[in-house]
């Protein structure tokens, strides 16, 4: 799930993309459980 989201997010920012955005906006969402892993994307 988390590579999925990964790649949505890759394809969305585009060259804003990086790996530590995605993964500040993952740390941000706290503990969700997984399902919620793409409002990482969508927040950031």
């Amino acid at each position: 799930m988390v590579l999925d989201a990964r790649e949505d997010a890759r394809l969305k920012w585009g060259v804003g993309f990086t790996l530590r955005r995605f993964y500040d906006a993952l740390m941000e969402l706290g503990s969700p459980p997984l399902g919620l892993v793409g409002e990482a994307v969508r927040a950031g």
